[in-house]
């Protein structure tokens, strides 16, 4: 008479899948710390593209000049061209002020990372490395300032640049 058998796994069932998971997790674990390590020059790249991107649309959007501003302590910002500094505008600058009173939230400011460097920043070829601040402007007709900038970050290196016709900002990738 043959007994039948308890329902459950052997130890030897077990081990084996223990086995495994300790395989896929040695494998897979360095390449998800590398995924999940804060990438600071990614960010500030990606960070000034949205600026750029985001006072273009405004500016368009709202018919008055919009400038992206990098200070030298990291802090990057979007804000309307004070009226004194437009060169001229078809809209009436009491509409316009209105208009830029109830811009979406767009999340700036934003802050570089603290071991970013800024090795070049120009606007209309201007060298501003010594000034406090770097301003571009963005105009209703969707051209900007000549801009560049190059950040550097544990030795890797990155530069964005602004199309000035089209007034986008894109990364320069060099080969």
């Amino acid at each position: 008479m043959r007994r039948a058998r308890a329902g459950g796994f052997t130890l030897m069932e077990i081990m084996i899948v223990i086995a495994i998971m300790a395989i896929v997790m040695t494998v897979g674990i360095p390449s998800m710390m590398r995924a999940l390590e804060r990438d600071d020059l990614a960010r500030a790249v990606h960070d000034t593209i949205e600026g750029g991107k985001t006072a273009r649309d405004r500016a368009i959007l709202q018919g008055i000049p919009y400038e992206f501003i990098l200070r030298e302590n990291g802090q990057m910002d979007v804000h309307p061209l004070p009226p004194e500094q437009r060169i001229s505008t078809t809209v009436d600058s009491k509409a316009a002020s209105k208009k830029s009173e109830g811009a979406p939230y767009s999340g700036f400011p934003r802050k570089l990372g603290e071991d970013v460097i800024i090795q070049l920043i120009d606007v209309n070829f201007v060298d501003h490395m010594k000034d406090e601040q770097a301003q571009v402007r963005f105009f209703p007709n969707g051209t900007c300032d000549e801009f560049t900038v190059v950040y550097s970050w544990k030795g890797k290196q990155r530069t964005v640049t602004a199309d000035i016709v089209t007034g986008e900002l894109s990364e320069l990738i060099r080969q």
